[in-house]
């Protein structure tokens, strides 16, 4: 198996077909798609296990309430050479074939690619100085942390993450993702950025971490 897309799935019904089917994984049979439900109480579960009966690489789940534990979950199950995480709200995009070659020459490394944010496109290829040196990347990141520091839009190779045992941490309120990317960033050996959009951000949706919170703030500082 080549990819595996992990998505947690919380009453989501009225996006997460669109965003099962934005994997292309009813378009290439090395994708496999694991869902996640993390405690829908709508149509969520009924509609995942609608698209499983049509695609074996479909793959159904539940897990403890808690994103964390939905993503931990689906590392556990995940077969795929390389791991990326997408939000049910969301769609990937751009999966083609340049990207798979770039990701089959990439050992121990982190790919990142550009994202839509609504109309706008956040073009980190572009942003980022000194592609080459992971040290000056991460203090990129660092400085810029609402463009960079997503989960998602990015990578992952599966063996690393399993042989370092880097999970996300569930007792982390807010800026899990942040804290996960950045332990990962730590013990890869490449990070190659790609200038293509490889994910499509819905920027309207809710978010707690939008507004001002002195909460929020101190769990962000907590976690990196």
């Amino acid at each position: 198996m080549f990819l595996s897309v992990i998505i947690p799935a919380y009453n989501c019904e009225k996006t997460i077909v669109r965003a099962i089917k934005s994997t292309g994984v009813y378009l290439n049979n090395q994708i496999e798609v694991i869902v996640i439900n993390n405690g829908s109480t709508d149509n969520t579960e009924m509609l995942i296990k609608k698209e499983r009966k049509s695609n074996k690489n479909i793959i159904y789940a539940e897990s403890e309430n808690g994103v964390s534990n939905a993503r931990n979950k689906g590392i556990e199950m995940s077969r795929g050479n390389w791991i990326t995480f997408l939000d049910a709200d969301d769609c990937l995009q751009n999966l083609d074939n340049k990207l798979r070659k770039l990701l089959l020459n990439i050992g121990e490394g982190l790919v990142i690619g550009n994202y839509l944010a609504g109309k706008s496109i956040i073009n980190l290829y572009s942003m980022t100085k000194n592609k080459d040196n992971c040290s000056s990347i991460i203090n990129q990141m660092l400085k810029n942390p609402t463009k960079y520091m997503t989960v998602w839009g990015k990578f992952y190779r599966n063996d690393l993450i399993k042989k370092e045992n880097i999970r996300f941490n569930n007792q982390l309120k807010y800026s899990e993702d942040s804290e996960f990317l950045i332990r990962y960033v730590l013990l890869c050996k490449q990070i190659q950025f790609i200038n293509d959009n490889v994910y499509n951000y819905t920027s309207s949706k809710d978010s707690t971490v939008r507004s001002y919170s002195p909460q929020v703030i101190y769990e962000y500082e907590k976690a990196i």
